[in-house]
Formats: structure tokens, sequence, C-alpha cells
């Protein structure tokens, strides 16, 4: 069903839900990406910032050095 509703597998779903939830960590916390990653659900840091990079073209890194600027 979840296919059906939003056109991704349950498994994409979820990993995009998650990298959702740790930009509001990102923007809310003095936590480092490690951290957030591993709150978020993710086991590895290194595919947490590769997943984050493809989905929104910055590394989780660099959107967190943005955030300290603005």
């Amino acid at each position: 069903k979840i296919t059906r509703l939003f056109g991704k597998s349950p498994n994409q779903f979820l990993k995009e839900y998650r990298l959702q939830q740790s930009i509001s960590l990102l923007r809310s916390t003095e936590k480092n990406v490690s951290e957030i990653a591993f709150l978020v659900g993710f086991k590895s840091q290194s595919h947490y910032s590769k997943s984050f990079q493809h989905l929104f073209a910055i590394s989780p890194t660099a959107f967190k050095a943005s955030l300290r600027e603005n």
C-alpha cells in the first residue's frame, strides 16, 4: 500500500522520513552529525551522510555549517 500511496518502496519512504527528521535535529540541537545519524535510526554515519547528500544535494555537515552562518 505504501508504494501505491507514495510511489516509493517502504524502505525508501522510511529512509526519507528519517532524513527529514534529521533536518529538524540539525536545526534545533547542537548534536553532531554522527549523533543525529544514530538518533534517526541510521547504523552508519557514512551511510547517513551519503543518503543525506543524495536527497538534499548538500552534506549534513555543510548544512549544519550553513545554519550557523545565518
